[in-house]
């Protein structure tokens, strides 16, 4: 296999001092570094194109030195070389892709795909007293679908999230995400296909909106609807005001975070902090419901440390301190039962 050389080192590089004229320090396979008579530092990588049936040297940007250090600058030219080395311009790539990035809304991380929404449609920004909403930036006929929104699928509810089914989530805090409640909606959401289709025709600069009711079991953050087409509704999601305790503790067990008790890796169990909730009223109703539908025993890896256990389904959860009242508990943990 052939190797090349690489004539760089990071001592050469911080060390570099700027001369009269700009120079050059070269490192393998057209990558140098750019010394300024400022002392500023660019990373280029150079190579050859044919324009018009003639070869044509062309200079690619990599960034600057410090920020983009020398490890990282022949991690970017190793991609522009293999994108040469496929016969095609890095520069022009690179062109490309700042202009996908400005037309998108999602992070580049994420894959683009069909019919995403775009920032020649929408955009993002704050309206007063609700805050940051999402805003349509050219009309949509009665029935068309604006666009299918993506994101992140986690266990618990987020404020940018919305709900596919029972204990599954996709959080956007990028468009779908700021989308608007409103009792009379614009927009009607498939939550199995993750469309947003109008309901009516959408001007241009009209925000757009949903209705949480249709798709949350139960709402991040309850509120006082003033969408103008209600009486000021308390809006709760749609199975909040007739949840059972079972479907409560499941939803409020699920939804929170849970730590790993390295301290006590010998009895391996998880803890949940009630000052982590987003209401400590939930933690403390979860302890009531613990405390009044436990049973004792002791943890089975140990044959100690006997407890209240509630069981639920895998798990058995206790509070930490099993004398005191729920208001004065700060952690549950559960343990595989």
């Amino acid at each position: 296999m052939i190797t090349t050389k690489k004539k760089l080192t990071d001592a050469k590089v911080k060390n570099a001092e700027p001369r009269d004229k700009q120079y050059r320090l070269a490192d393998q396979r057209g990558l140098y570094l750019q010394v300024q008579p400022n002392g500023s530092k660019f990373w280029r990588y150079k190579y050859r194109v044919i324009n018009d049936g003639r070869w044509v040297e062309k200079a690619l940007s990599l960034g600057t030195y410090p920020e983009t250090s020398l490890a990282k600058a022949r991690e970017l030219h190793s991609k522009a070389y293999q994108l040469r080395f496929d016969g095609r311009d890095p520069s022009l790539v690179k062109k490309q892709e700042k202009e996908l990035a400005r037309e998108r809304l999602y992070p580049l991380e994420f894959p683009s795909y069909f019919m995403e929404p775009k920032s020649s449609e929408f955009v993002v920004k704050r309206c007063g007293a609700l805050g940051k909403a999402l805003i349509a930036k050219r009309g949509f006929s009665k029935g068309e679908r604006l666009f299918i929104f993506t994101g992140i699928t986690l266990s618990k509810m987020t404020q940018h999230s919305l709900q596919v089914e029972a204990g599954i989530h996709i959080h956007d805090p990028y468009v779908m995400g700021y989308a608007i409640h409103s009792c009379k909606p614009n927009c009607t959401v498939d939550v199995k296909e993750r469309t947003f289709t109008a309901l009516e025709n959408i001007k241009e600069n009209d925000l757009i909106t949903m209705n949480y009711n249709e798709t949350e079991d139960v709402l991040y953050k309850d509120f006082i609807c003033e969408c103008g087409f209600c009486d000021k509704t308390l809006i709760q999601g749609k199975n909040l005001p007739n949840e059972s305790d079972d479907k409560k503790i499941k939803r409020l067990l699920l939804e929170n975070d849970w730590h790993f008790a390295k301290t006590l890796a010998h009895i391996p169990h998880y803890y949940s902090r009630g000052r982590e909730w987003q209401e400590i009223d939930d933690f403390i109703w979860a302890c009531d419901h613990i405390q009044n539908n436990s049973i004792t025993g002791t943890f089975s890896e140990t044959g100690a440390y006997e407890y209240n256990y509630f069981y639920l389904g895998k798990w058995k959860y206790w509070v930490m301190e099993k004398n005191k009242p729920s208001s004065q508990q700060i952690l549950i943990n559960k343990a595989l039962a």
